[in-house]
This record gives C-alpha cells, structure tokens and sequence, in this order.
C-alpha cells in the first residue's frame, strides 16, 4: 500500500525515509506541487512514486494547446528520472 502524502509540500522531502524508520514497511507518494526536479529528490529520498498534475501539464498550456510544451515538460521529466538511474 502506498501513502498519498497531499500536499506534498507540507510534509517535506525527508518525509518518506523517516517514516520508513518509524513503520516498517512504509511506502510514501508525494502529490502536490511535484516538479521534475522535485521528482528526483522525492524519488531519492525514498518515495515509490510521485504525482505530477499542474507543474507538469499547467492550465495556460493545456488551454493554449502548447502540445509541444508539454511534451518538452515530460521530456525534462523522464530526464531528471533517468539520472536517478546512472
């Protein structure tokens, strides 16, 4: 089972590797104002996922249908992720 930790920003990034010494077993997954640089960090410090919704596909965008926007978003996105990987 994973925690939604809503918003994200209220709880902090060492969140989940605290609560993961505290309750064996813990699995956290920040929602909220998540950026894909802020994705990494949370992903680093111990979350199994993120949400991602406004910093990814903002409103201005979605409505102005700046498709290639987005698509830039999400490519920054996968980027930061795969970083965590090297």
């Amino acid at each position: 089972m994973v925690v939604k930790l809503f918003p994200a920003s209220t709880v902090g990034v060492a969140t989940p590797a605290g609560a993961a010494g505290a309750v064996p077993r813990f699995a956290g997954g920040p929602h909220g104002r998540i950026s894909p640089t802020t994705a990494k960090q949370w992903l680093d410090a111990g979350a199994v996922a993120v949400g991602l919704g406004g910093e990814l596909l903002p409103r201005a965008l979605r409505q102005a249908h700046a498709w290639d926007q987005i698509s830039h978003n999400a490519s920054e996105l996968l980027g930061k992720l795969r970083e965590k990987q090297a």
